[in-house]
């Protein structure tokens, strides 16, 4: 998301390229294992450890929520 908007995968792809965004992996575990395995160069957070592990994020960064 943009400012809280959707962004489309080529908005994704150029926000991630530019540098001006990273990758949060936030795939189910089950869906992550049936993947096989980790997006590249994402940062992985599991749903339900979002909460505690906020501060694992880049200030200053946006971010492109990966998900299934």
């Amino acid at each position: 998301m943009r400012n809280g908007l959707r962004v489309t995968p080529s908005e994704a792809k150029q926000m991630i390229d530019g540098g001006d965004a990273i990758i949060l992996d936030v795939v189910q575990p089950d869906s992550w294992r049936r993947l096989d395995g980790a997006v590249k160069d994402a940062l992985r957070i599991e749903p339900d450890e979002i909460p505690g592990r906020v501060g694992e994020l880049p200030a200053g960064r946006s971010f492109v929520a990966y998900c299934t």
